[in-house]
């Protein structure tokens, strides 16, 4: 995404998205000459429209005072998955939300037989107790990014395993 502006490369305004190295973090709700002040993905106010990474599902992200935010998904055809990763769906002429912005990951899924939706627990990428560096989103990319920019899933490391033969000595005759 660009971060900065040639007209005004230090004033935010409102309705911005807000982000970190490690995702959304939320959107600029009141903006002065040199800083703002954000609406954190975190606060229980909080919405957003948000899609699952491999999917064209959709849903609707609402924060709710701590890391997890709740995601209830507009359309019941296809399960979600924990560790489906969700983005950012975009907002009309990309206000408040830029497209395919990092949320989060699923950690439990609730679909329930005979819900009309389903409702799934998601964990934001960004620790909001430890945010530094923020950086506001000036202008959205010509395309929108779809998936490149979820983080890649960590891969394990291999525990080397030892295997130890042992064989009896012959008990003595005696």
């Amino acid at each position: 995404f660009p971060s900065h502006d040639m007209r005004s490369p230090t004033t935010p305004n409102p309705n911005m998205t807000v982000i970190s190295g490690f995702g959304l973090v939320g959107v600029v709700k009141i903006a002065y000459t040199h800083s703002a002040i954000v609406q954190l993905a975190s606060d229980p106010e909080f919405k957003i429209g948000a899609r699952i990474a491999t999917t064209e599902q959709i849903g609707i992200l609402n924060g709710q005072g701590t890391r997890k935010g709740v995601l209830q998904l507009l359309d019941n055809s296809e399960t979600v998955k924990i560790g489906d990763a969700i983005v950012a769906r975009g907002s009309s002429n990309n206000r408040p939300f830029v497209p395919g912005v990092p949320i989060g990951e699923v950690t439990s899924v609730d679909n329930a037989a005979g819900a009309v939706t389903q409702t799934a627990d998601v964990k934001f990428y960004v620790n909001f107790s430890t945010l530094g560096v923020v950086s506001v989103v000036i202008a959205a990319p010509a395309t929108d990014p779809r998936d490149a920019l979820v983080p890649a899933k960590p891969q394990p490391t291999p525990t080397p395993t030892v295997t130890i033969t042992v064989t009896p000595s012959p008990t003595p005759k005696g």
